[in-house]
This record gives C-alpha cells, structure tokens and sequence, in this order.
C-alpha cells in the first residue's frame, strides 16, 4: 500500500530507499574510519590458551600398558600445552614485561618440560625453567614477544584434571585467556558495521538502477 501510495504521488520508491541509504551512509563511514583507526592504534595483546589431553585411557589400563617416568608409573598422566601469542599490532618489548618472569603453575606434578617453540620459527622463545617443589614453570621475558608470534610450552604432568594458572606483570598490555575449546564469534563492532555497510551498498545499487531506468 506504501509503494502504491508512493507511486500514485508521483515519488519513486526506490529514489526513497536509496535516500534512507544515503543518510545512512555519513554514520556508517564514520564507524568505518572509526575501525580503521582501531585497526591502526598502538594495542599491545597478550592471548593465552590451555589445551590438556590424557595419556592414558581405560583400554591401556585393561591392556596392561603403563607410562612412566624415569621408572616410576604415573597414575594420572596429562600433556598439557600452554600457548602464548600476540594478537595486537605492535611487539611486546622487554621493557614491558617490568623485568618480571611469566609464571604458569599447575594443579598437578609437573613431571618433564618438552622443548619450547616459536612460531615463526627464527624467532626466540622465551626461556623456560621448572620449580617441581612449587609445581611452576617460569618463562624467563629477556627478548620481546613480537607481533603476531606464538610460543609453546608443552608439560608432561601427573594428577587429575590438570589446571594452570598464569601470572605476568606487564604494562601497556593487556592479557586474556582464549582455549581452543571456546567458540571464536565475531565481536559485536564487526557485525554492526558490516550490517550498516551490507544497508548502504545495497541502497546505492537500487539508487544506480532507479536512476538508470528513469533516465532511458
């Protein structure tokens, strides 16, 4: 009835859609450059994840098979491996870990450390030392955590359901925990602008079309 009314006016009513468009247009451009300079500001952050998975299972139990530890049998044996990546936009210097180790302690027994690694692989990893009295690990912070780098750290345990704590003291940065497990969604900036973006492409399409057919 709308469109009818419009057309009996003598409006078009694609010319009104592509100006809703058009006013939506100023605001989404403006959160657009807002992005962009989100995108582009100095943001130093820390991501780290747990992944735990169990060395033994009932069918070794019934099987008979054993792991141990330099001849002791671990009742409860778990890899855990801990990641540490910078999701920001600028390194992470020395200077901002305050001249404080990472300290990651574990709920169980750690048992053996395995080799760290860097991804990319030219770059250093940070140093790595186990304390097995107060089950902790300390990632020694001499050499920066650069942008877009990982590194992983990988513990044999012994003890049930495994859990780690991570503590850092770093300035200008900020730390969040994201496991592997967790759902990866879009933040919410990201849907509304490509929403408003999606409304103002398609505006100017009608707009280009209502224009073109009108003017043959």
């Amino acid at each position: 009835m709308q469109i009818l009314a419009a057309e009996e006016a003598g409006t078009d009513p694609w010319t009104i859609v592509a100006a809703v468009a058009a006013v939506l247009a100023i605001p989404t451009a403006l959160y657009v450059a807002w992005l962009a300079y989100r995108a582009v500001w100095p943001r130093r952050i820390l991501r780290w994840s747990v992944a735990v998975t169990s060395l033994k299972t009932r069918e070794m139990d019934h099987g008979g098979v054993a792991v141990t530890h330099s001849g002791a049998e671990l009742n409860e044996p778990h890899l855990v491996e801990v990641v540490l990546r910078n999701v920001g936009n600028k390194d992470v210097d020395v200077a901002h870990f305050n001249g404080l180790p990472i300290e990651l302690t574990c709920s169980a027994t750690i048992v053996a450390t395995l080799d760290p690694r860097s991804v990319p692989a030219e770059l250093r990893s940070f140093g790595a030392t186990e304390d097995h009295t107060r089950r902790k690990l300390t990632l020694h912070t001499a050499s920066p955590l650069h942008k877009g780098q990982s590194m992983t750290y990988r513990m044999i345990v012994n003890g049930v359901l495994p859990e780690i704590e991570l503590q850092a003291s770093v300035s200008n940065t900020r730390i969040v925990r994201k496991d592997p497990s967790e759902f990866e969604e879009l933040p919410l900036p990201v849907i509304v602008g490509s929403g408003l973006a999606s409304l103002c492409f398609t505006g100017t399409v009608i707009w280009a079309v209502s224009t073109w057919v009108r003017c043959r």
